[in-house]
């Protein structure tokens, strides 16, 4: 069980991010510690709450909430990608179905992406129930994020104890392979524009991108040691494909001012899937404003990294689009950025999605043990 020191939230905009400290306690995972404040959760005490503090001050400890949901001593989180088995192409694993048998969590396999929230639920539900499989939340992706920024993960700390931290590699690999890192991290990515494809078809795939992203010229794939700096940890032992790959949907979504989830399946709007709270998160309503940081859950790493501008973190500059309620319901997070985002992808990167099919869209599994 982690206990994570709350995040001062940013009143001014700030270009460099900071180390978090991190205490992990033995005794239990039900926030009861005299010496740290109430991690703010909603009445069922399994789901964080949106847009709350708590009595939490600047310096403070809390139980982070991806550790209370389920009254367990940790989290496994699947070390790569959801990758779709037996795929020879990126084509091949673009699948919108809920068959848990295509599941492989492994180094170079083709992400699965244009899947639909609910059947990416249905099959990390369906993969190992008996550990409480599910699909990644935001506020399980914060915690990992958490402890990639502090000395258990990017960070280290000199002989005068001052701490340097760095940021994970982007995993540039155009054709959606896991487990990627780039030789050179690219400012916009490996993409060509529509002329240039045209005018040399050779040089792009069928999805109008660079081929420069798909080989060994421009990464290393997973089995090599160069692609360590695209671990969380900078070394095996730690979780890939969380900066670029394919961008990742979170159970995790704004309510509508109905205090509804708009969910895309063709099974009864498949409401009864989201039935177990522990299962999801959920955020408040944001009247259509792409940029209110504010009503965040604290640990979710988005709100505390406060924005550097307009849907930029002060973080590593990587992207930062909260979920809103537009024309099209951009209710969903998605973590993580993509290949071809450069140095706007990364570990604190976060953007919207309707919950739909998309091409660039894949998920990651998680057991509560």
């Amino acid at each position: 069980m982690g206990e994570y020191s709350s995040v001062e939230e940013e009143t001014q905009y700030q270009e460099k991010s900071k180390p978090i400290e991190i205490e992990f306690g033995l005794e239990n995972t039900k926030d009861e510690h005299t010496d740290e404040c109430t991690t703010p959760m909603l009445d069922n005490q399994v789901q964080a709450a949106s847009g709350d503090t708590g009595q939490c001050k600047k310096g403070d400890w809390m139980t982070h909430p991806a550790f209370l949901a389920f009254g367990g001593n940790g989290l496994w989180v699947g070390k790569f990608e959801a990758g779709y088995k037996g795929a020879t192409s990126t084509g091949n694993a673009r699948v919108n179905s809920d068959d848990v048998s295509k599941l492989v969590v492994k180094p170079s396999q083709y992400s699965w992406t244009t899947i639909q929230v609910t059947n990416a639920f249905k099959v990390a539900r369906d993969y190992k129930s008996i550990l409480q499989s599910h699909m990644m939340k935001n506020t399980e992706w914060g915690a990992v994020a958490y402890l990639t920024q502090s000395l258990y993960g990017k960070c280290t700390k000199a002989k005068d104890g001052s701490i340097s931290c760095e940021e994970v590699s982007i995993n540039n690999n155009s054709a959606l392979l896991t487990g990627y890192a780039a030789k050179n991290e690219p400012t916009k990515g490996y993409t060509s524009t529509i002329e240039s494809c045209t005018d040399h078809p050779d040089d792009c795939n069928e999805y109008g991108s660079s081929k420069k992203g798909e080989d060994g010229d421009y990464n290393y794939q997973y089995f090599n040691p160069q692609s360590m700096p695209a671990s969380t940890t900078g070394n095996y032992s730690g979780i890939y494909d969380m900066s670029g790959g394919a961008w990742e949907y979170m159970v995790s979504v704004e309510l509508n001012k109905a205090g509804n989830a708009i969910l895309y399946g063709s099974t009864a709007s498949v409401a009864s899937e989201l039935t177990d709270p522990k299962y999801y998160d959920i955020y408040n309503y944001g009247n259509n404003t792409r940029t209110d940081y504010s009503r965040r859950i604290l640990g979710d790493a988005t709100g505390e990294m406060g924005p550097l501008g307009a849907e930029i973190s002060s973080w590593y500059k990587d992207s930062a689009i909260f979920v809103y309620s537009g024309t099209n319901a951009f209710t969903w997070f998605v973590r993580g950025g993509a290949y071809q985002y450069g140095t706007a992808s990364g570990v604190f990167a976060f953007e919207s999605q309707t919950g739909d099919v998309s091409w660039g869209n894949g998920f990651r599994v998680v057991l509560a043990c």
